[in-house]
């Protein structure tokens, strides 16, 4: 897992504004960006775009542009540039939903460079093989105050007013955080109910079955361990969303509370 940076695409694929007008190392500059970066960047990796990315005026014209930055390997974060006229930075949102889970667009907002994942490592939350290989071994904490410790060393240079204004937004992110699935949880109760009374129904009652020796009794007590396993791993599915969203909160609220004792300690220095 590896962090780069790299800015000034100036792409054109839908406008006709080559590059090499300006000088010849330009030339064929969208190909060997593709070419290195390929070379360089895997999937597990991030990339901070510092600006620049399109000549397009606006959305449709910079689209083809950004399916590309899209098909290169790795995260993309962006950053706005001044030649980026399709990007309202009052509007970031919105591009960050219409490209989730292509693209990140950085104004106003920030990103944790896989931090939610190192948190839930901490919390001992199930993390797929390949999330696991993007933790680096010294960020593969067991206790609270690994963490608490490697939050402080990264912002404890930072000024007091810098601190407090990081301290809202994380306040704001917390807010915000609410479950993926907030009306479900209301008709989850009843609809799961109502799924079991038709799994017993439907499930032969051993009683009703003509049990002539031992196999089959085996049988039919593996088959119902069956469906109730299936109707297991389909609560956990329908569930889990919800679980998820819990660690996004606590993960806000522990790191609020970390950035809330640098900005005492700021204080009692400054004394």
């Amino acid at each position: 897992m590896s962090l780069y940076a790299i800015g000034d695409f100036h792409l054109s694929f839908t406008v006709n504004k080559p590059m090499d007008v300006f000088d010849k190392r330009w030339k064929n500059h969208v190909a060997k960006i593709e070419k290195h970066w390929k070379r360089k960047v895997t999937e597990n990796d991030t990339v901070v775009i510092t600006g620049d990315h399109s000549w397009g005026r606006d959305l449709a014209e910079c689209q083809a542009d950004l399916d590309f930055i899209m098909a290169l390997p790795g995260r993309k974060i962006l950053l706005r540039g001044n030649h980026d006229m399709f990007w309202d930075a009052k509007k970031t949102e919105n591009l960050n939903e219409m490209f989730r889970g292509k693209l990140e667009f950085l104004q106003n907002n920030f990103y944790t460079y896989e931090e939610k994942l190192i948190y839930r490592y901490l919390c001992g939350k199930r993390i797929g093989r390949k999330e696991l290989s993007k933790i680096p071994v010294l960020h593969k904490f067991y206790k609270y105050h690994e963490w608490y410790d490697y939050i402080e060393e990264k912002y404890g240079n930072c000024s007091l007013e810098g601190l407090i204004e990081f301290w809202h937004f994380l306040n704001q992110k917390s807010r915000n955080v609410k479950p993926k699935y907030e009306y479900w949880t209301l008709f989850i109760p009843v609809g799961l109910t109502l799924i079991v009374n038709e799994i017993f129904d439907l499930t032969p009652k051993f009683s009703d079955i003509k049990i002539n020796c031992l196999s089959d009794k085996i049988i039919a007590f593996v088959v119902y361990m069956i469906v109730v396993a299936v109707f297991a791993k389909i609560v956990m599915m329908i569930m889990q969303p919800l679980f998820d969203q819990n660690v996004d909160s606590c993960f806000y609220e522990d790191y609020k509370a970390i950035i809330d004792d640098l900005i005492e300690k700021k204080k009692k220095s400054s004394e």
